[in-house]
């Protein structure tokens, strides 16, 4: 058999010391959070420049003309290509749905 019993403080009832020691705990998490906020946005501006660069890279790789290349030119080029989009997916992959 459990018994639970509930007790509810007012945060005046708390003592002092405790106080101090939640509200640093409290400021520093919130501080942690700021700087993890700050370095997820500096990680998907790198990510938009790099997929900024790789779109530009298709668009000119689809704009060069294949009339008169070498096989192996036209081997280089479509190599080229496939590892631009693999870039293209690796930084911007597809959302994937939440786990129910």
């Amino acid at each position: 058999m459990a018994i639970t019993i509930n007790h509810h403080v007012s945060w005046d009832e708390v003592p002092q010391d405790i106080r101090k020691t939640l509200n640093l705990i409290l400021a520093k998490q919130e501080a942690m959070m700021a700087a993890v906020d700050d370095e997820l946005a500096a990680i998907k501006a790198s990510l938009d420049l790099i997929q900024t660069g790789v779109t530009n890279l298709l668009a000119k790789i689809a704009a060069m003309p294949t009339a008169g290349l070498t096989p192996a030119q036209q081997a280089a080029l479509d190599a080229i290509n496939t590892e631009a989009q693999g870039i293209a997916t690796a930084a911007n992959p597809p959302a994937t749905p939440p786990a129910a």
